[in-house]
């Protein structure tokens, strides 16, 4: 009589191991998937941007205030930050006062530059995720073709078929999602915490000593999720 699959015939792997042994499937792919993650990087630098941005056009309405002490400190910190530094590249130490085309100009620059790592970071990596699960499926079929005819016997031929169709895009998908996510929101934690230095370290450092909790939740809804997405392959193969 035929049998499932068994899912225990390997130890199970960890999620560095299973995205390490994915990007062996890389080579050859290197230069775009390098490309992606310099996309996804990007965009998120923007992200960064627009809040120095934010913050410059907060300022700059103090300083045209009639507060006098919000202005004064405004003014100060009008020669901080990303869109202070293009605004004296473009137009020198004046144009750093020069509101009027200086939000304008540095926020169309942003969604421009946004907007190309968005598409480049995207797009290189669902490039990369259709090569993964090519070459995945392939070797797959490969292996199929050098069992014994007994191994088709005793499994069920629909457990089998859903590992090339549905598991293997699966697990493809998910880890080239995942490992999207955390380079674009990875970036961009690590560029907001340097930001965050830069404008008052004692903020950031509290912020730094939240981390580990924060990495000891995320670490357990992601063992919970590998657990309900095994037994969603498994009910696929059933179907």
């Amino acid at each position: 009589m035929a049998k499932s699959v068994p899912d225990t015939e390997h130890p199970e792997m960890s999620g560095l191991q299973v995205y390490l042994r994915l990007l062996s499937y890389l080579k050859g792919y290197v230069g775009i998937f390098l490309l992606s993650i310099l996309g996804l990087i990007l965009f998120s630098s923007m992200e960064i941007a627009f809040i120095d941005l934010f913050g410059y056009t907060v300022n700059a309405i103090n300083t045209l205030s009639g507060d006098e002490s919000a202005a004064g400190v405004a003014a100060l910190d009008l020669g901080k930050g990303s869109t202070t530094w293009i605004a004296s590249f473009l137009g020198g130490e004046d144009a750093v006062q020069d509101t009027r085309w200086i939000i304008p100009l540095v926020m169309f620059m942003i969604a421009i530059v946004r907007g190309i790592g968005f598409f480049v970071g995207g797009y290189c990596m669902a490039y990369v995720t259709q090569i993964l699960v090519h070459n995945l499926r392939i070797k797959l079929f490969n292996k199929y073709t050098r069992l014994p005819s007994e191994f088709f016997d005793t499994n069920m031929s629909g457990h089998l078929i859903s590992r090339v169709t549905f598991h293997v895009a699966q697990v493809t998908q998910a880890a080239t999602s995942s490992l999207k996510i955390i380079i674009r929101e990875g970036a961009l934690v690590v560029g907001l915490i340097g930001y965050l230095f830069y404008l008052n370290w004692r903020l950031a450092a509290i912020f730094v000593i939240v981390l580990p909790v924060i990495g000891m939740v995320v670490g357990f809804i992601s063992k919970r999720f590998r657990l309900l997405s095994r037994r969603i392959q498994t009910s696929v193969g059933n179907v």
